[in-house]
């Protein structure tokens, strides 16, 4: 089982998502008993080829195998977040993303994702206290920083303002060395109190991490994703904007 999950983990990376698909499933029926990554996997894959209500289900027998599976519920979030997927449902995503925290407190993209839903739900303050408790426990993070300095801007809180700014652009400097996405998209930096050249590297960031996903995705002269098939002309597909979740 494990060796068909790692599988499809490579085969994801490659974008190569319908096999990674595959080699789940593969995982789910060889597993005795099954392993919940397996699960958690499948539906993480599946969700990207659009295949939503199979996705959840998936992500719903992940944690059911095992309830203090942390990663299983922040996957369950994502999949009910509303907007993402369809209507969603935002207080189920809420809650499984305050499962996956109350199982590991320290998990930080249930933190982030936990803090992005009640944004999106104009529920800043309580957004604020998850960011603030989950740098309590990992102050290092740059992800729980950033995010947090956007919650200070949401609620007017410019206290420490100049300090705040030199670090954010030191936080961007250090995620450029070792991550391929961000924490903030170009149009995002823009708006922030930065120089020019550091936005320009951003964007420059941003636009080849673009290119090596778009790279990974062609399979066979086609797109490895979900309704790839209703682009049926032969020239080049000009992209102009990228959303900042591809």
């Amino acid at each position: 089982t494990g060796a068909y999950i790692n599988l499809g983990v490579s085969l994801k990376a490659l974008g190569r998502t319908n096999d990674a698909v595959a080699a789940y499933e593969q995982a789910v029926r060889k597993g005795h008993p099954p392993m919940p990554q397996a699960f958690g996997n499948l539906a993480t894959s599946l969700h990207e080829l659009g295949r939503v209500a199979e996705a959840l289900d998936a992500a719903r027998k992940g944690v059911g195998l095992d309830p203090t599976y942390a990663h299983g519920y922040n996957i369950l979030g994502t999949l009910l977040r509303p907007g993402h997927s369809g209507p969603g449902d935002k207080e189920e995503c809420i809650q499984a993303y305050k499962t996956a925290l109350a199982i590991a407190p320290s998990f930080a993209d249930a933190s982030l994702n936990l803090a992005g839903v009640l944004v999106e739900v104009e529920r800043f303050e309580e957004a604020l206290e998850v960011v603030l408790k989950a740098r309590g426990l990992d102050g290092g993070d740059s992800r729980l920083f950033i995010e947090w300095f956007n919650l200070k801007r949401r609620v007017a809180e410019y206290s420490e303002w100049d300090e705040d700014v030199k670090r954010l652009a030191e936080m961007l400097e250090g995620q450029m060395q070792i991550l391929p996405k961000l924490s903030i998209q170009p149009f995002q930096a823009v708006t922030y109190p930065l120089d020019d050249e550091l936005v320009s590297r951003v964007t420059q960031h941003f636009a080849a991490y673009v290119r090596r996903r778009a790279g990974l995705m062609m399979v066979g002269g086609s797109l490895d994703v979900a309704y790839h098939s209703l682009w049926t002309h032969k020239s080049p597909l000009r992209v102009g904007y990228v959303s900042a979740d591809f």
